[in-house]
């Protein structure tokens, strides 16, 4: 009984593994993007709100970015809209972060935070 268990618990534990990687790998390409050195085809998925011309928003001086809207739930794993919502949902303080290196340490402690 207690073996089942243990295996249930390890198999919770890498879905939530995969998880936080899926997230951390989404907002390390959304920071390129942000910092302007991801590839162009990353660049053209997404559109920051500053862009954003038929948005007239007091947001749009800040570091978000538009989320695509979709008509299922399998389009919101597409990057142009998982992409954003996690960036959109950090602190401004990491968004602003220019260092990747800083970024990466910031993220991992927030992400900590969250989870513990």
């Amino acid at each position: 009984m207690q073996c089942r268990l243990q295996d249930k618990l390890e198999g919770t534990h890498r879905v939530q593994t995969h998880a936080v990687l899926l997230l951390t790998l989404t907002l390390t390409l959304m920071h390129q993007i942000h910092t302007g050195r991801a590839p162009q085809y990353l660049v053209d998925s997404v559109q920051s709100v500053a862009e954003s011309r038929s948005l007239n928003l007091r947001s749009a001086n800040t570091a978000d970015y538009v989320k695509r809207c979709t008509r299922t739930n399998f389009g919101e794993r597409c990057f142009s809209h998982a992409g954003p919502a996690a960036w959109n949902s950090l602190p401004a303080s990491i968004k602003l972060t220019t260092d990747t290196n800083r970024f990466k340490k910031l993220l991992k402690a927030h992400l900590f935070h969250i989870a513990f």
